[in-house]
């Protein structure tokens, strides 16, 4: 065919030609692979209205776009023609679009908008989609990360076409979009999406309100309160993302009901401290238009410890109701002129001041500074200096003693000194410029401070919390015959002494002799309490239930009987000061005894609550809330009149209690169980819990929060009452056995009783010494002195220097300080060493 189409006769050539162009069938696409490239066969072809096969197709295709390469070259317009007149398959639409998108041809853009040409790969399928305005057809998920590119691109009539896409994208089109990268960036498309009416996803606006907050824009603040919706976290959520949402409804609602909500409140007063923010303008707007008094109270507390909030506060004439209060709010605000006009003479200052955090008082003590001619040592000593030195830091302390040296005001500095913590008084002392007390007394206690080191005290208190014993051994006594129980008088160093052989007494621990004697008992004292005044309460025991038992009033040289039960006595207890008491029986009675011998009332246990048959293996009282707790197969505690009783069912049998405090119990088992009881409402819950072998006794020890208990190893072991941990622990020689341990009322002393008639009396007072070394001086009492008395003598055997030293200052200071209020010498001093005792 190719040599008829090139044949010399003219009349061969077109009749070569008209069947080139009228050929049907296979024998068009044989025509067509024989001579693709010979353009006389091709030329001929062109006019054939059949197509080609699909690879000379594209072919043909590809040979007329590449005609557009590095180098200009014509295009054949008869190629052109043919290819349109031919069907144009979606694989040639996108190698024209394609190359348009790549060159940017005009000829190529005219048959991208006549074919709707598209191209396959996603950059130039959104750039040919964009030259369509047909941008509805992007794929969220593969097209969308070309966006960028087409705003950027230089044809405007593109950029103009996908700005306005993204202006009304919804659905997954403006998720993909929103999805291309961080809200936080300030980008073309971001700025476009903001003017979006519809609303991004939920993730988004919590990170674009984030960045709102961050760094504002007007055009962020117009989409974010178009859209209407604060950021949202889950409950999960963390503080900041908390606060973020509570930020986040300020701009978008101005109710009541919802701004005076707590946590916006809170975000509120946040807002006010945000400077030039746009949030802080719109916050200002609520909080003058609520005109809510709490939260006014609490922008102005707010506004005192954050100097950012006051200009709020002093533009719209906000201040506290509280008078000292508003006094301080001028002061620390920058408003001298309203705060002398309403605290000329500083007075209000000094009760705000007061009732100020630590925090509060060293801004109040820097605006004094900065205020000038305030008085500064009025304002924070107060009117009655030694009330306030107790809670008084010791940065307070140096800057008040540094305004006392520096106005020469020296009694008034050394008066200061005697009412702080001996370490911080030893600090101060070096102040004094030359000055000296006029008093011998003062001045030997003086010198005194300027010997001791600030260090050396620190030192020392570090030793005592962890070394210090909490108990100190003074003597055994020796029984001869057994003893069944022991009671400390609360008024004086007497131990009352119950014993098996009919008899009781009462020992003067000072002297170490028996100091009373009383016989003629029916039976043998199985329990004893001393109740002051010189008389104590004995309570007979026997071996029969039907035997009648008398509970008897000793004392003055004589007994009385009190009350007779049928079987034991089996406890007593102290309930007042004035010698009321109560007691328990075999019987299951509960009797109830006051002061000085008077009457005794009885009554069943069945009227606490116990079961009928029960009866009390021991009793403990709080005589300063009127609980008592009776321990028998269950356990009651009552309160006052009035007061609905608590109860437990016992786990182990409780054969001893003492109150912790008023309302929480220790109860020791007999088969070693310790467990601590926490009163809540009428129920007794368990707070702690653990198992002493060999237990022998346990005592509460009075103001300490600690419980005392020995156990037949020979250790004395001292518990944290909250949660049981060992706190000290003494031990004892071998060979002998715990059987009882009992505390003084007052928690000064400590007797421990064994198997073999021996009973060990501890001094308790040395073991608060490490509580009152730290401690003011203006807090102490007489009794304290007696303390650290008893600790001097334990201080100066086998205890570093510098703890005998602080230990001495601190005598000196106490006793200079009491020095008219008891006679120095007067502390009671136990007899030491081992003594005899026969009843």
């Amino acid at each position: 065919m190719r040599d008829l189409l090139a044949d010399d006769d003219e009349g061969v050539r077109e009749a070569a030609a008209r069947f080139c162009a009228q050929v049907r069938g296979d024998m068009v696409h044989r025509l067509w692979r024989a001579g693709p490239d010979d353009p006389v066969l091709r030329r001929a072809m062109f006019a054939n209205p059949a197509p080609p096969d699909r690879d000379v197709h594209r072919l043909l295709w590809q040979g007329y776009l590449e005609a557009a390469g590095p180098l200009p070259v014509d295009r054949d317009p008869e190629l052109l023609a043919a290819l349109l007149r031919w069907p144009v398959r979606e694989e040639h639409k996108a190698m024209i679009g394609g190359l348009w998108a790549r060159t940017r041809d005009p000829e190529l853009r005219r048959l991208v908008l006549d074919l709707g040409a598209v191209a396959a790969a996603p950059a130039e399928r959104v750039l040919t989609l964009a030259l369509l305005d047909r941008l509805g057809e992007l794929r969220p998920g593969d097209d969308a990360g070309s966006v960028g590119g087409v705003l950027a691109d230089d044809d405007p009539e593109l950029r103009d076409r996908m700005a306005g896409f993204c202006r009304t994208a919804v659905g997954g089109h403006l998720e993909a979009f929103w999805s291309l990268e961080s809200p936080r960036r300030d980008t073309p498309l971001r700025r476009l999406l903001l003017q979006n009416p519809a609303r991004p996803p939920a993730g988004t606006v919590n990170l674009l309100w984030s960045a709102w907050l961050e760094r504002p824009s007007p055009e962020l603040t117009d989409a974010l309160v178009r859209w209407g919706r604060p950021a949202r976290f889950p409950a999960e959520a963390s503080p900041a993302e908390r606060e973020l949402e509570s930020l986040s409804v300020i701009p978008l609602n101005g109710t009541a009901k919802v701004l005076l909500r707590p946590p916006v409140r809170a975000a509120l007063v946040t807002a006010l401290g945000l400077g030039d923010h746009p949030l802080s303008e719109i916050a200002e707007r609520r909080v003058t238009a609520l005109g809510d008094r709490r939260l006014v109270e609490e922008v102005c507390a707010a506004a005192a410890a954050d100097p950012a909030l006051a200009w709020v506060c002093v533009k719209h004439g906000l201040a506290p109701e509280d008078t000292a209060t508003r006094a301080v709010f001028f002061l620390l605000t920058g408003q001298p002129e309203q705060y002398r006009a309403l605290d000329p003479d500083g007075g209000l200052l000094s009760l705000g001041y007061a009732a100020a955090d630590a925090a509060a008082r060293d801004r109040i003590r820097q605006a004094m500074l900065a205020a000038g001619e305030l008085d500064l040592v009025r304002v924070v000593a107060g009117d009655d200096r030694r009330a306030r030195i107790g809670e008084m830091t010791r940065g307070e302390a140096r800057y008040l003693a540094e305004q006392l040296a520096a106005r020469k005001e020296w009694e008034r500095l050394w008066a200061l000194v005697q009412d702080l913590p001996i370490g911080t008084g030893a600090e101060l002392v070096r102040l004094f410029d030359g000055w000296l007390p006029r008093d011998e007394d003062a001045r030997r206690v003086f010198g005194m401070y300027l010997e001791t080191e600030p260090a050396a005290v620190a030192l020392a208190a570090r030793y005592l919390d962890e070394r210090w014993p909490l108990a100190v051994r003074q003597a055994t006594i020796r029984f001869r015959g057994r003893v069944n129980d022991v009671s400390f008088a609360p008024d004086a160093p007497l131990l009352a002494v119950a014993s098996n052989q009919q008899s009781a007494g009462v020992i003067d621990l000072r002297e170490g002799v028996l100091a009373e004697h009383h016989d003629g008992f029916q039976a043998s004292v199985g329990r004893v309490l001393h109740v002051g005044g010189g008389a104590f309460v004995a309570g007979e025991r026997t071996n029969r239930h039907d035997r009648p038992c008398r509970l008897l009033r000793c004392g003055d040289g004589g007994t009385a009987v009190l009350h007779t039960v049928q079987g034991s006595v089996t406890s007593l207890a102290a309930t007042g000061p004035d010698g009321a008491f109560a007691a328990g029986t075999r019987s299951g009675r509960l009797l109830s005894g006051a002061g000085g011998g008077g009457r005794v009332t009885s009554r069943p246990l069945t009227a606490l609550g116990l079961p009928e048959g029960d009866w009390a293996r021991s009793i403990a009282a709080h005589p300063a809330s009127g609980r008592l707790a009776v321990l028998g197969r269950s356990l009651v505690v009552t309160g006052p009149p009035g007061q609905r009783p608590a109860s437990s069912a016992a786990e182990h049998l409780a054969v001893r209690a003492g109150f912790v405090s008023e309302d929480v119990l220790a109860c020791a088992g007999r088969s070693g169980t310790v467990t601590v009881l926490h009163r809540r409402g009428g129920a007794l819950a368990r707070s702690a819990h653990m198992r002493i072998e060999g237990l022998g006794g346990i005592a509460a020890l009075p103001g300490t929060g600690r419980l005392a208990v020995a156990d037949r190893r020979g250790r004395l072991l001292f518990l944290d009452a909250a949660t049981l941990a060992p706190v000290w622990t003494h031990r004892s020689p071998g060979g002998r056995h715990a059987t009882s341990v009992h505390a003084s009322p007052a928690g000064d002393l400590l007797a421990v009783g064994h198997d073999n008639g021996e009973t060990d009396l501890f001094d308790l007072r040395a073991g608060r010494l490490p509580s009152l070394v730290g401690r003011a001086l203006a807090g102490l009492v007489p009794r304290d002195l007696d303390a650290v008395a008893a600790a001097r003598a334990v201080a100066a055997g086998g205890h570093p220097a510098h703890v005998a030293s602080t230990v001495a200052l601190l005598h000196a200071c106490l006793e200079h300080r009491f020095r008219f209020d008891i006679e120095i010498g007067g502390a009671v001093a136990l007899t030491a060493g081992d003594y005899d005792i026969s009843l």
